[in-house]
């Protein structure tokens, strides 16, 4: 299995160090590092069943948008958006609805995670037909356990619910389903939402016309993608080789725009340790209160050994 891994904050070594926590944590929010953990654990449990043929897209930001997806599994079976969930205990999943048992007592999830899935999947269903593939893919939405300690009741959920025990037959499973992508298709897809599908373009007419003649050339056989090259390589008629997945650069795949001076984007300053001033303030204020919680322990204990 091929992946790319579009985490951010990860080190020159693949790691997320300490700042990168502390990044990660103030943009994404308290759960992002556990979150990333836990595609750690599902991804080496399935990478082990699934070969060449299929590629994994993670936590992958969609062209000119601001919407990133957690995990994209593309293969001969179809296209599979995956939420990983980090959590423990006692879940349900009914219909649309989602929360923790607590005792005897359900409580809905401050995140309702079924409705979560769900959108990640239109979200990545309407970007496909946008990008021409309406009709020819189709997005299954799937939430997942990473943890065995997470036990989830399902009733006619409106998502496939995949429990940490079943990862792997989920991933056998998928060797054994029906192929509704060939490879020039998967291809194309990984393209698409790694850097946008460039435009269809018709070629010029042929002085005598010829039955059965393509009036264009689909994107994935036009350029094979390589990561050593600088430039995208001509091809003939050879579609690429759906085994050989590369991460395709922006430049490799948009159409020429005319130069016209461009606005420069107006960077925000970073700090000390490549924090932004805002960032840089919280850190600061969570030190502060940590030392004023300590002093006071401190006064507290010494007051409490005086008196006695």
């Amino acid at each position: 299995m091929q992946i790319v891994d579009k985490t951010p904050y990860r080190t020159e070594a693949g790691e997320i160090d300490l700042m990168g926590r502390i990044q990660g944590t103030l943009k994404y929010g308290l759960s992002w590092y556990s979150r990333v953990k836990a595609q750690d654990v599902v991804i080496a449990i399935i990478e082990k069943q699934l070969d060449g043929n299929y590629a994994l897209l993670r936590n992958v930001t969609l062209p000119n948008t601001e919407i990133t997806l957690p995990l994209v599994l593309i293969g001969p079976p179809g296209v599979y958006l995956i939420n990983v969930m980090h959590e423990r205990g006692v879940f349900i999943a009914r219909d649309d609805q989602w929360g923790k048992m607590i005792g005897d007592r359900f409580v809905p999830a401050r995140i309702n995670q079924i409705s979560r899935t769900q959108t990640f999947g239109r979200v990545l269903q309407v970007y496909l037909d946008r990008q021409g593939f309406k009709g020819s893919v189709v997005v299954e939405s799937i939430l997942m356990a990473s943890d065995p300690g997470m036990q989830i009741e399902s009733t006619r959920p409106a998502v496939r619910v995949v429990m940490s025990d079943a990862l792997e037959r989920f991933a056998a499973s998928m060797n054994q389903a029906r192929p509704s992508l060939n490879s020039p298709l998967a291809h194309d897809v990984a393209h698409a939402i790694l850097v946008g599908r460039a435009p269809r373009v018709a070629a010029p007419a042929p002085a005598t016309p010829v039955e059965d003649e393509e009036t264009y050339t689909p994107s994935y056989g036009a350029y094979a993608f390589d990561e050593q090259q600088n430039e995208p390589e001509p091809q003939e008629t050879k579609a690429p080789n759906r085994s050989d997945w590369r991460e395709a650069r922006a430049d490799d795949s948009q159409p020429a725009k005319p130069q016209t001076k461009a606005k420069k984007p107006v960077s925000k300053k970073k700090g000390p340790l490549g924090l932004t001033s805002t960032q840089l303030l919280i850190v600061i204020a969570v030190l502060l209160f940590a030392l004023c919680v300590i002093a006071a322990a401190a006064i507290f204990v010494l007051t409490n050994l005086n008196n006695g």
